[in-house]
């Protein structure tokens, strides 16, 4: 948790007493593919799937209301969420598939 507090993350669990879902986000950085592009990376813990959604929609919420220019977003989730993920984000978002489903990798380490 101290690793986590002293990070520029922002963090969510969908209920604080008994959570089904928490994710990571970072804050929207700009990244060099064009005139206004920002990212965001997304961690989503958790198996169901509306729960997930929901937490998905309040990071893209919180982090691109204000900005002016186009967002690219790298969501990582349990394997089996990806289609429906993606079925989601297309369908009804309307958003772009950029990349198929990868693993992701972290390797961190952080002294306290």
């Amino acid at each position: 948790m101290a690793i986590l507090l002293k990070k520029d993350i922002d963090w969510m669990v969908d209920d604080v007493a008994n959570p089904t879902v928490a994710s990571l986000c970072t804050f929207p950085y700009r990244v060099p593919i064009g005139d206004d592009w920002y990212s965001l990376n997304i961690n989503m813990f958790g198996k169901e799937l509306d729960h997930v959604q929901q937490q998905f929609l309040c990071h893209l919420q919180r982090h691109t209301a204000t900005l002016k220019g186009d967002v690219m977003c790298q969501m990582y989730l349990e394997p089996p969420l990806w289609k429906p993920m993606m079925e989601f984000c297309r369908n009804i978002l309307n958003v772009e598939l950029v990349k198929e489903y990868t693993k992701q990798c972290v390797v961190e380490s952080d002294v306290i």
